[in-house]
């Protein structure tokens, strides 16, 4: 302070995203033929406060009044380094000459006497002198516009909400591919958040879709956007690093802080901390989110196929018998039961991202926990594994012995029982693998799409996965373990080779089924299954009866806009 002949400041003004500038106000020394007086340093907004300066200095240090021509000049600069993603920063001053003490009268704020008004500082005086522009350029950061270009692919809609210039926030949207060429044309691409908040909620629900770039907005601006787009139905994610960014991400569904640069604020209201202040940390969220999901339902999927299969078993065969004994004893269905919840939840769960995982569609947060591809998969295997048990179990002394019933001894039943058993246990072994493959194929009504390795394809990726692999180990060892050693715990009689053959192989059938299920397109098979028979079944086994309806939350925004224009109705919750 010393060199530049300052006596101390008298003001700190720090800087606030709704006005866009910053302050200070100092007071310089008694010089030679200079009485001691204040001068208002401020920087800020390029347009913001260039529009309130008098006067420009130059090159030479001379002063020039601003008229329109130069003032053109001055908004063709901004505009020029705007255009060239460079934030524009303008520099001024004004002397306070005439002031004995800080602040003058005229500018003294009714709350707190000791500062000026902030408003009556920047807004109601004139004799800002324009010092320069600056344009500081804030580089993108590596793997960026990939990472964004992923999430577009992955159906998500990337937004930037900035407090900057709508020249540079644009100037940055296409850098990094948020505002394409073919969006850019659109109209409501971009906007200011002073327009943004100026529209009624009708109008905010029908640019939205369009809107990528948000500039020169406010908190409130941010907070409005979170609002109207959860209110449509949309699950909005936030990321944010500043104190101002804590409502939008407090309202969001998840919001995402910095946990280098973010302020405490941030973090505080945030649901996730990003250790690496990395967008594409945002990316592995979103990927390893969704495998959680698909695993959740790939492991519901085998639950009920192997919860059907088994009740129906059981219970048939208990009825059919004279002495009322089921095929599976209380063992075997331990064991069976071992197998489908924590083998299989171990299994499933620990299956890594499929590769083409973002490059699939979000689901949304109506979408229904047993999609049409899953219940197809569980009513096909279910019968499948049903005919062949019951083929077995009913038919097994003809096949095997050939031999009714009633002439077969007590020691070939139980080795029927025992194959029955076994083929049961090899059915849900190869159905596992099947399961490892849930909605790849969803949304392709082409038969001949379907037929792809990415569709198809049960073994992709196993070699990865050491977990699986393991414990199908696990499972097969310890059957066949079971069959050899078991004995009268498992009431297990000792196989022959043809009873073996036929375990596996018909276990094997699973992976056939598989196929053909998901070859066969969802539409053909919505035509083929009654429909009240679908619904009844997706209400019972996709938890449907657990949902309240909650009157006012909509999936589309047609329906939003509906409501919002009845008397009385709100779009947003």
């Amino acid at each position: 302070m010393e060199k530049f002949n300052i006596e101390k400041v008298v003001q700190t003004i720090p800087f606030e995203s709704s006005r866009k500038w910053a302050g200070l106000v100092v007071k310089y020394k008694e010089g030679k033929n200079k009485k001691p007086f204040y001068r208002f340093f401020i920087k800020g907004a390029a347009e913001i406060v260039s529009k309130n300066c008098s006067y420009k200095r130059n090159s030479d240090d001379t002063l020039e009044e601003i008229n329109e021509d130069n003032k053109k000049k001055t908004d063709d600069e901004i505009k020029n380094l705007a255009s060239d993603a460079l934030r524009a920063i303008s520099v001024a001053h004004k002397d306070f000459c005439k002031c004995d003490s800080w602040p003058p009268e005229q500018l003294r704020d009714k709350d707190s006497p000791n500062i000026a008004a902030l408003d009556l500082l920047f807004n109601s005086q004139k004799g800002l002198i324009l010092d320069g522009l600056l344009g500081i350029q804030d580089p993108l950061r590596a793997g960026v516009r990939e990472s964004v270009q992923q999430c577009q692919r992955a159906g998500v809609t990337v937004r930037m909400v900035t407090g900057d210039n709508i020249l540079t926030a644009k100037a940055i949207a296409r850098n990094c591919a948020i505002l394409s060429t073919d969006i850019s044309s659109e109209a409501y691409s971009a906007m200011e958040g002073t327009e943004f908040r100026k529209l009624t909620k009708n109008e905010r629900i029908r640019i939205l879709p369009n809107l990528r770039v948000l500039a020169r907005s406010s908190p409130e601006d941010k907070r409005l956007l979170v609002e109207t787009l959860k209110g449509m139905g949309d699950v909005v994610a936030v990321t944010g690093d500043g104190t101002n960014d804590a409502p939008a991400l407090k309202l969001a569904d998840v919001g995402f802080s910095m946990g280098i640069s973010g302020t405490e604020v941030a973090r505080e209201a945030s649901d996730i901390i990003l250790m690496t202040d990395d967008f594409s940390a945002i990316v592995n969220a979103i990927k390893w989110g969704r495998c959680v999901s698909v695993s959740i339902k790939k492991f519901i999927q085998f639950q009920l196929i192997v919860n059907i299969t088994a009740v129906i078993l059981t219970f048939v065969s208990s009825v059919a018998s004279s002495d009322e004994t089921s095929v599976l004893t209380a063992v075997q269905l331990l064991w069976i039961n071992l197998i489908m919840d924590t083998l299989a939840a171990l299994a499933l769960a620990t299956d890594k991202p499929d590769p083409n995982i973002m490059d699939r569609k979000p689901r949304g947060r109506s979408t229904s926990l047993i999609s049409v591809s899953t219940w197809k998969m569980i009513l096909s295997q279910a019968t499948l594994q049903l005919i062949v048990t019951f083929i077995l179990h009913f038919y097994g002394p003809e096949l095997f012995f050939k031999k009714h019933e009633d002439e077969i001894t007590s020691h070939q039943q139980q080795q029927l029982n025992a194959m029955t058993f076994n083929t049961f246990v090899w059915l849900q072994f190869f159905t596992m693998l099947v399961s490892r493959k849930l909605d790849e194929g969803d949304g392709i009504s082409n038969w001949r799409g379907r037929i792809s390795a990415a569709n198809l394809n049960f073994f992709q990726d196993l070699g990865r996965n050491y977990y699986f692999l393991t414990i199908m180990a696990i499972i097969g060892s310890c059957q066949v373990l079971i069959m050899f050693f078991g004995g009268a715990p498992f009431s297990i009689a000792r196989q022959t080779k043809s009873m073996w053959i036929t375990a596996v192989l018909c276990g094997m059938l699973s992976l056939i089924m598989g196929v053909l299920v998901r070859i066969c397109p969802d539409e053909v098979a919505v035509k083929v299954f009654p429909a009240a028979f679908v619904q009844r079944f997706k209400y019972v086994f996709g938890l449907e009866f657990l949902r309240k309806n909650h009157t006012g939350k909509h999936d589309d925004e047609e329906a939003l806009l509906e409501e919002s224009d009845s008397p009385g109705s709100t779009a947003f919750y």
